[in-house]
């Protein structure tokens, strides 16, 4: 019998954060909302910055493609 997945088997739903000793933040498979709470904190990193950017205007043509 197989067992209905749970919310953990799907990698999707995974975020894995690292701290390094020297404070340095890596993140792997991230959603938009990691990334908002990552950018909350206000570091000074432009690829950070940049992701944000992306998933914004993703999800602004997604928005844009939906509406009647």
């Amino acid at each position: 019998m197989n067992a209905a997945p749970t919310v953990l088997d799907n990698e999707k739903n995974v975020t894995e954060l690292t701290i390094a000793p020297d404070g340095r933040i890596f993140v792997f498979g991230t959603s938009r909302q990691i990334l908002e709470v990552l950018a909350a904190l206000q570091p000074a990193d432009e690829k950070l910055q940049r992701l944000l950017g992306h998933v914004h205007a993703l999800e602004a043509s997604q928005n844009e493609g939906s509406e009647p």
